[in-house]
């Protein structure tokens, strides 16, 4: 597949990352009866068959969150799931917000049925066989951010929910206040999930390809560092770094390990 846009990394007994070339990331898990679609991406090349040439296993799909870099190929599968919280934002915030990001992105509007996806909860399991994934909400980047844990491969997905940065300033997302309270949920949640290895939603997050951004690679740590990142913004101990995105302007914070872009009135609920 030297000439396809997609570039297949194992990174598990029984998992791949297939990483786009616009840097968003993909994953595959396969499991005893079928495997799971992590997040489809945004390249403009189907991605199906690039999955199928790794595992004859049905294979459904499951979204991290319902941004249209992230979910551009899903119709291509029977099943898809969503983040209930995402698939209520669905009714206007977020979609909105795809349609404005898959013309700005694509050059083209594209509006998916995320209201006929099916919802997952918090401690939702996903299951095939003795393995699957297992569900734990982190709302912030979205109302309904997803983070899913492969205990079989000893990995943890985090989609968009921390990293460095975090992205709190477009529509859907939450405060920072909000978002710390999620945070520190979180936090409880993954602590068994510690020592696992945690892969993000774009390839400068999990730096699997970027060996010069060492300062972004994953961790139960970036949880840590985002909690007291958020402290530090809401007490006002750090000056953020002026900044502009597609013409918003914008405060960047930043600590070692966590980052969050976001606007001034979205600080505090």
């Amino acid at each position: 597949m030297s000439d396809s846009k997609y570039t297949i990394k194992q990174i598990g007994e029984h998992s791949y990352a297939i990483d786009g070339i616009n840097k968003n990331s993909i994953y595959l898990s396969i499991h005893a009866h079928k495997a799971f679609v992590i997040d489809t991406g945004m390249v403009d090349e189907p991605l199906l068959p690039v999955l199928e040439a790794i595992t004859d296993k049905p294979i459904e799909c499951v979204l991290t969150h319902a941004h249209v870099d992230h979910m551009d190929h899903a119709e291509a599968f029977k099943q898809v799931y969503v983040g209930a919280k995402d698939k209520q934002a669905w009714k206007w915030k977020l979609r909105v917000f795809s349609v404005v990001g898959s013309f700005a992105l694509q050059g083209k509007v594209r509006c998916h049925p995320v209201s006929r996806y099916t919802s997952l909860y918090e401690g939702d399991i996903l299951t095939s066989g003795k393995s699957g994934l297992k569900v734990v909400e982190l709302p912030g980047h979205t109302p309904g951010s997803l983070v899913l844990i492969d205990e079989s491969d000893r990995i943890v997905y985090t989609g968009d929910s921390f990293g460095k940065p975090v992205w709190l300033w477009i529509l859907g997302a939450q405060s920072v206040e909000i978002y710390q309270q999620n945070i520190r949920h979180a936090l409880k949640v993954l602590a068994p999930y510690a020592d696992y290895t945690y892969h993000g939603g774009h390839t400068m997050h999990t730096d699997w390809n970027y060996p010069d951004t060492q300062d972004t690679h994953l961790s139960y740590q970036t949880l840590i560092d985002m909690d007291r990142l958020c402290s530090d913004i809401l007490e006002q101990r750090i000056e953020p770094e002026k900044t502009t995105v597609m013409g918003f302007p914008l405060e960047n914070f930043e600590n070692e390990g966590a980052g969050i872009l976001t606007m001034k009135h979205k600080i505090y609920e």
